[in-house]
C-alpha cells in the first residue's frame, strides 16, 4: 500500500495521497486495492472525521 498511497492523519482528517506520479496517479489495479484497504483502516481508526482525496504531483 506505501508504494501507492501515502495517509497522513491530523486532527481527525485523514490525508489520502495517490502516489504514483510517473503515471500521472493513473488508477490501475493495485492502487485500487490500495484505496480499499486505506478505506478499510481508516474507518476503524477512531477519531477519524474526514478524508482528504488528492494526488501527487500535477496530476490527480
Amino acid at each position: 500500500m506505501e508504494d501507492r498511497i501515502k495517509v497522513d492523519l491530523k486532527d481527525g482528517v485523514a490525508d489520502v495521497r495517490l502516489v504514483r506520479t510517473d503515471k500521472m496517479n493513473a488508477l490501475d489495479d493495485h492502487m485500487f486495492q490500495a484505496l480499499i484497504d486505506t478505506g478499510e483502516d481508516l474507518k476503524t481508526r477512531p477519531g477519524v472525521r474526514a478524508i482528504v482525496l488528492s494526488g501527487d504531483g500535477k496530476a490527480f
